[in-house]
């Protein structure tokens, strides 16, 4: 089992040094929601996870992350409504919540992530 979970953890590792496509799903310019496309690396230190768009960066410490969900595993209840209108039913299939802090003792936030596909959604 060992052996399995390190194999898995090199893996993600590098998919992550080269960058992964993702959509983010966030608030769009007219107030309502919708997925940006992404690339998501991982710093030289390993220490964050690093989103890149054209509008910016958006950086998650992964000490930071609390929970990750996703709708196969956790319900349709763990996801808002107004993330679930915007998206197709097989980008559901591929969504990630994550849920993170930035620095201890900060609120909780949540990103939304739609992965290239459900393999990919798992290796996270």
């Amino acid at each position: 089992e060992r052996r399995r979970l390190r194999k898995r953890l090199q893996d993600f590792t590098r998919s992550m040094s080269t960058g992964r496509q993702v959509a983010v799903v966030t608030k769009d310019g007219s107030g309502g929601m919708g997925a940006v496309h992404s690339t998501l690396t991982m710093d030289k230190d390993r220490t964050m996870l690093v989103m890149k768009t054209q509008g910016g960066f958006v950086a998650l410490p992964l000490l930071g992350i609390i929970e990750i969900y996703n709708i196969e595993h956790d319900g349709d209840k763990v996801i808002p409504a107004n993330i679930l209108s915007c998206i197709s039913e097989e980008q559901k299939k591929a969504l990630l919540r994550v849920t993170f802090t930035n620095e201890p003792g900060q609120k909780t936030q949540s990103l939304y992530i739609v992965e290239a596909s459900e393999i990919d959604r798992n290796s996270f």
